[in-house]
């Protein structure tokens, strides 16, 4: 078997590579999140280009209604954003149901 050479970034070199900051790619670390990386010591973070463009690859999108996407959550925010749409979502139900009580019941009645 042939030895098959990995080239390796450092954050910032990972950062450049990716299009995103320094401090996302740190948070996305905390966080579990984004692409796989070697941690070598508490100061020596690699990331391969390999693993960081199949990464790339598996965030590509067909249309900007595709529900995947590769935000940092923000610690404090929680599930806002899932809050937010399940808000959205009650409020739509909430509104049809009264659009069929009125249809139902008819314009005199309401």
């Amino acid at each position: 078997m042939g030895h098959v050479e990995t080239t390796y970034l450092k954050t910032a070199q990972a950062a450049s590579f990716t299009g995103l900051s320094r401090s996302t790619l740190e948070k996305m670390r905390v966080n579990g999140i984004g692409p796989t990386y070697l941690k070598l010591s508490a100061r020596c973070v690699l990331y391969s280009i390999s693993d960081l463009t199949n990464w790339l690859n598996s965030h590509r999108q067909n249309s900007t209604s595709d529900n995947t996407s590769g935000r940092v959550p923000s610690p404090k925010a929680g599930n806002s954003h899932e809050e937010t749409v399940h808000a959205r979502n009650q409020r739509v139900a909430s509104a049809s149901n009264n659009e069929i009580e009125a249809d139902t019941l008819g314009e005199d009645n309401v």
